[in-house]
């Protein structure tokens, strides 16, 4: 069982503590839920994380499970990992799938998840963890109900450099948005 401070609940602490403190402490929960809900979690991230860097990948394995020329995808920050709310679980309302793409070298190995009954693609898990030992998530960023500046901005182009290649992507179609040019950075 997780304790309250873990998933961002008030531990009704009552430790002075000063404002820049608390202000690194601040956070705030994003909801998640696929097409048909039958997929339903949550992320609790810092303010200071906020907003989360998005990237429209145009990998082979992202255009092909997709069916798109990229998919809208953030990489969750340092230790934030999907809450599922009941009766949604990670075992039990999505099946996931192993990429064997073509470009499997440039992606790292993980283990993708898509919602059992309706499809949705709701994100990844690496299969390999990081230096710290942690296994990160990558999740889309179209899933979330706050689809607003606040809570996610586009920065960029994850594999841009295959867009140029000749296997599709967005990156020649969007290589900006506004007066943003997009950046090709974001790896996968």
């Amino acid at each position: 069982m997780q304790d309250a401070e873990e998933i961002g609940q008030d531990t009704g602490s009552t430790a002075p503590q000063s404002k820049d403190v608390e202000d690194a402490k601040a956070t705030k929960t994003l909801t998640a839920r696929c097409f048909c809900k039958a997929v339903h979690f949550t992320i609790t991230v810092g303010l200071s994380d906020l907003p989360l860097p998005v990237y429209l990948c145009s990998c082979s394995i992202c255009r092909h499970t997709h069916g798109a020329m990229s998919s809208f995808r953030t990489s969750l920050p340092r230790g934030v990992i999907p809450r599922f709310i009941a009766p949604s679980t990670l075992e039990g309302a999505l099946t996931s799938y192993v990429a064997e793409g073509e470009d499997k070298g440039t992606c790292p190995s993980s283990q993708m998840f898509f919602c059992k009954t309706c499809g949705c693609h709701v994100g990844d898990r690496d299969l390999v963890p990081n230096p710290r030992g942690e296994l990160e998530w990558r999740v889309r960023s179209s899933v979330f109900d706050d689809h607003g500046p606040q809570a996610f901005r586009i920065q960029g182009h994850a594999h841009a450099d295959m867009a140029t290649q000749g296997v599709g992507g967005m990156r020649e179609w969007l290589p900006s948005i506004g007066n943003r040019t997009m950046t090709g950075a974001g790896g996968g």
